[in-house]
């Protein structure tokens, strides 16, 4: 078996070989310094990268702004809004009252929320993804207006009334949730009398170290100074936005009051200091903590397997890991850790064009000692750049113009929002000369070839 640099520094340092640990280290450090200018170079990613191994912090860096209007960069004390990375907090409280004999795993849900319409749910079933609730897009989204913050308490009510339909039997499939971790904050904060923020920050916070994570109400996180701002790029402008200019993108800032599926603002180090539980914790008892990291036999779309808050997968050179990936909006987030080298990832982002699962990919290969494969840029990105460094000439844009297939990569999604922007401002013309431009380098996409003699039609 290949066995890794860092993890084979990590097995000889504790035999006092300081050298080769010390070479390992510095060719960690190095491709992963590189790897991380590259991708901000690319628009890929703008943010705060952590590795420690062993208990040693191996690299810790930020890369781009945390305000890209004033370039102000990120600070030691930057808290990111790590949206679904606050799953395994939940998680671990509802481990915490587990532990306290306050409620049990295979307790009904009804119990605690007997307004909630659905008879069999455990709370088991809801830490696993499998009591078959839909999620925000079937219930939240269609329901809401986007111009008011959410809290639970307004889920519920929708919850209640509308009287979602399960999307399969509790406990027969594994669907992603965020609406059944709504539900779990509820019922901790119904058992513990105190609210979601109040006992997360005493039971998990506190005693763990965690100085810097809060659980704000969205308006007062705005006037910290320490808060990150997200941005999406704006493709027809060739700049990042605040995503309440993209209504589309915005489920961040209606959702901000949610609590238990996100609402953790944190920063690497304390993200970090979460980790250490795999290593030693006084939050629950020994036989629940080793329930709450069990694998639950479920295997997911992301994962080998799922435990009772936690991802797990297993490498073949790296071994098992615990992971959790969040987003919303800009935010972008990931937190990793092996248990047999005792390493952990954590990568913090603000803008929404971060591919965190390929980024994931590309750390562990580095870890491994793999070659890195390397994500395909934007090719619509690729094509708005070089229209405003031409001022929008069209003679000089061709001119500029290269199709580069291998290493950029045509997205619908942005490919319409260039458009949309450019019609917006009246530029059809360069809709126009865009889609034949893309069609040289793609000449059988049906999409394009339509949207081309759609266009025409409609100027001529």
């Amino acid at each position: 078996m290949k066995l890794s640099l860092l993890f084979l520094a990590i097995i000889i340092v504790l035999t006092g070989c300081n050298n080769v640990n010390e070479y390992a280290k510095a060719k960690t450090v190095s491709k992963l310094d590189s790897l991380f200018n590259q991708l901000e170079q690319d628009g890929l990613f703008n943010g705060d990268m952590l590795l420690s191994a062993n208990g040693d912090v191996i690299f810790h860096k930020s890369f781009g702004y945390k305000d890209f209007e004033s370039k102000t960069s990120f600070a030691q004390n930057s808290l990111f809004e790590i949206a679904s990375i606050t799953k395994p907090f939940t998680a671990l409280a509802i481990a915490k009252l587990v532990s306290d004999s306050k409620i049990g795993y295979s307790d009904l849900v009804k119990t605690y929320i007997p307004e909630l319409p659905y008879e069999s749910i455990t709370i088991e079933q809801l830490i696993n993804h499998t009591s078959g609730l839909p999620d925000y897009a079937q219930v939240l989204y269609p329901n809401w207006d986007y111009n008011k913050i959410a809290d639970n308490n307004d889920l519920m009510q929708i919850m209640i009334e509308k009287n979602p339909k399960l999307l399969s039997r509790p406990g027969k499939e594994w669907k992603y949730s965020n609406i059944g971790y709504v539900m779990l904050s509820i019922i901790i904060e119904r058992v513990s009398g105190k609210s979601y923020p109040e006992y997360v920050q005493e039971e998990i916070f506190n005693p763990l170290g965690m100085v810097n994570s809060i659980i704000p109400d969205y308006n007062e996180a705005l006037k910290l100074d320490s808060y990150v701002d997200d941005y999406v790029y704006n493709f027809g402008n060739d700049k990042y936005l605040d995503p309440k200019n993209f209504p589309s993108f915005d489920n961040g800032t209606f959702t901000a009051n949610m609590y238990g599926a996100s609402g953790i603002c944190t920063n690497a180090i304390d993200l970090l200091k979460f980790t250490d539980i795999f290593k030693s914790q006084t939050i629950v008892s020994d036989s629940i903590f080793k329930s709450y990291l069990k694998p639950q036999n479920i295997k997911t779309p992301m994962s080998d397997d799922f435990t009772k808050g936690w991802f797990y997968s297993r490498d073949s050179i790296l071994g098992p890991s615990y992971f959790f990936v969040g987003g919303f909006a800009g935010y972008r987030s990931l937190v990793q850790y092996f248990s047999k080298s005792q390493t952990t990832i954590v990568i913090l982002s603000n803008i929404y064009t971060t591919p965190v699962w390929d980024i994931k990919r590309m750390v562990n290969e580095i870890l491994a000692n793999k070659g890195i494969k390397y994500p395909k840029k934007s090719f619509v990105r690729k094509i708005s750049k070089s229209m405003r460094q031409n001022n929008y000439d069209i003679k000089a844009f061709e001119e500029d113009f290269s199709c580069d297939t291998s290493q950029y990569k045509l997205r619908e999604y942005e490919l319409n929002e260039l458009l949309d922007d450019y019609k917006s401002a009246k530029k059809d013309s360069l809709n126009l000369i865009v889609l034949k431009k893309i069609l040289e380098c793609y000449p059988n996409d049906a999409s394009i070839i339509n949207r081309l003699e759609e266009l025409t039609n409609i100027q001529q």
